[in-house]
């Protein structure tokens, strides 16, 4: 039998005659409070539907649940509340593996006509506020579907299925599982045991603390991830992403906004569209394909691979190889400790200390390497080149621009259409293919050889006599100058159609009718050929 209190005689007989299902109430002029206690197995379920309410739900050591359900009424005169009380139903029902609570007001259960059939003439329905206070065991499962209001769960130890719309939903100290849809409030979980499974739309999502893998489908309002220990999957669109402290994988994909991430203890992987890119402090590889928007790495203990385009493209202290594919911005890698390999058309492209080989495809835009621990090789098209302080040897192929090179301890080769051409202290042997632009070496430890193609030749500063086997010169219609060490003794053969030969070494004179000198014999060997001047000097 229902226990009442109430403040008047009238709504006592009112509230006996209207008010459905079990459990007590309380009523003054405002404020309406139902209120039940039943037994509850460990391990149970406790569902609540369609309650358009704030709901509040917290755990205590018992075997109990207790239940307080609020109703606020404002602006209905006292006939009419009476009236709307005889249609609210509160009740707690076994229900599957647990109890089922039951609150719902008239407009809830299909009777958009309630007003109108009791005869009532209003402009417009009551206002109300109801709100359901759940005081549980730990150990019990919960299954919500609510709108309109907030949800707050602390202390749960079981499964978490919630389904809201319209209004905040909080979880705190809870552990488990957890199923969430949220749209159209923001949702804030912290201290959660277990893995989340979250799906929000318009809902600013704040994450703290979490023990246990994640995955979130969410679109247009901030995502905040801070302190999860496990791993992360979000598939969003235009949700401004923020993320540290992250100890598994990551894996996000979004698009047209911006994704900030620090200290990752797995692998991340990114796929954006429009999205402008932070990224610090990742343990494992780096995967992004984005576009359109700045990406900004600092400091990756694996590899890193970047497919993009029209990406600005910066990238400072990685453990492992670097790949990027880009186009029409810059690309910009410092402090790499694996090899370096990128593809980006029309992008100026800058590479500085690489403990590793470099390969580069590009055009249009320059190309800077400095402090190159292992190999370069280029392929450009009317790129700039400057390459300083390389270790190891070079190989480059372009047209139009010029290709310098400064202190390269290895070879260098060269392929080049309208390049001028400088190299500057380069230690190992030299090969050059160029035309109709200059060849200059300053500074030469190997053997050289130039093919040019009305291309002049200036050499000076041949050193480290004792590696050089060969100079072999060849171009037309342009002079060539040679400057040699005063203390060797070198054979010089010259040929030239049309200029002058002015040489402070003895030299053969070449036609058709005499042979080059025999490269398996010792000494070192010079063979020059133009149809312009020849300049031998020497430097003592």
């Amino acid at each position: 039998m229902k226990n009442i209190i109430i403040s008047t005689i009238i709504f006592l007989s009112a509230a006996m005659l209207f008010a459905r299902g079990n459990g007590k109430f309380k009523i003054d002029p405002e404020i309406i409070v139902y209120s039940d206690v039943v037994e509850v197995e460990d391990g149970g379920t406790i569902y609540l539907f369609d309650s358009e309410a704030d709901v509040f739900i917290s755990t205590k050591a018992t075997n109990k649940m207790s239940v307080k359900a609020t109703l606020e009424i404002e602006e209905l005169p006292k006939e009419e509340r009476l009236k709307f009380l005889k249609e609210t139903t509160f009740e707690i029902v076994p229900f599957k593996k647990g109890k089922k609570i039951i609150f719902k007001t008239p407009e809830q259960k299909g009777s958009s006509g309630f007003f109108s059939i009791l005869g009532l003439k209003l402009n417009s329905p009551p206002s109300l506020y109801k709100s359901v206070h759940i005081l549980l065991p730990e150990k019990q499962s919960i299954k919500i579907e609510n709108k309109y209001g907030d949800v707050v769960v602390k202390g749960v130890n079981g499964k978490i299925e919630i389904d809201n719309s319209s209004g905040k939903l909080t979880l705190k100290r809870n552990s488990g599982t957890a199923l969430l849809y949220n749209r159209y409030g923001d949702t804030e979980i912290k201290n959660f045991k277990g893995n989340l499974d979250l799906k929000s739309t318009s809902s600013n999502l704040d994450l703290t603390n979490i023990t246990g893998s994640v995955k979130i489908e969410a679109s247009y309002r901030p995502i905040r991830l801070d302190s999860i220990y496990g791993t992360v999957e979000i598939n969003t669109t235009s949700s401004a992403v923020s993320g540290k402290n992250i100890s598994g994988d990551f894996t996000i994909e979004n698009a047209y906004r911006q994704i900030e991430l620090e200290d990752i203890g797995g692998s991340l992987k990114i796929k954006s569209t429009s999205s402008e890119l932070k990224i610090r402090n990742v343990e494992k590889d780096v995967d992004i394909i984005c576009n359109y928007q700045p990406a900004r790495i600092d400091s990756v203990g694996g590899n890193l691979e970047i497919s993009g385009s029209s990406n600005e493209i910066y990238a400072r202290r990685i453990g492992g190889a670097v790949r990027v594919r880009n186009a029409y911005k810059p690309v910009i890698l410092s402090d790499i400790s694996g090899t370096i390999f990128i593809d980006s058309q029309s992008s100026e492209i800058e590479v500085t200390n690489s403990k590793q080989d470099v390969e580069i495809v590009s055009s249009y835009k320059p190309i800077w390497l400095k402090n190159v621990a292992g190999n370069v090789q280029i392929d450009g098209n009317s790129s700039k080149i400057l390459m300083e302080n390389i270790d190891g040897s070079v190989m480059v192929n372009n047209s139009y621009k010029e290709i310098t090179g400064i202190n390269i301890s290895g070879a260098a080769t060269i392929n080049g259409t309208s390049c001028a051409v400088l190299l500057t202290n380069t230690m190992g042997d030299i090969n050059i293919r160029n035309e109709y632009k200059s060849i200059i070496l300053k500074g030469t430890g190997g053997s050289i050889k130039v093919r040019g193609n009305s291309s002049s030749i200036e050499i000076s500063g041949v050193q480290n006599i004792s590696g050089l086997e060969k100079i072999d010169l060849y171009t037309t219609y342009k002079p060539v100058s040679l400057q040699l060490p005063g203390n060797i003794n070198p054979k010089i053969a010259v040929k030239t159609k049309y200029g002058k030969i002015k040489s402070a070494f003895p030299v053969y004179y070449l036609d058709e009718d005499i042979a080059g000198f025999d490269d398996n014999k010792d000494g070192v060997k010079v063979n020059i050929e133009t149809t312009n001047d020849i300049s031998i000097t020497k430097k003592n």
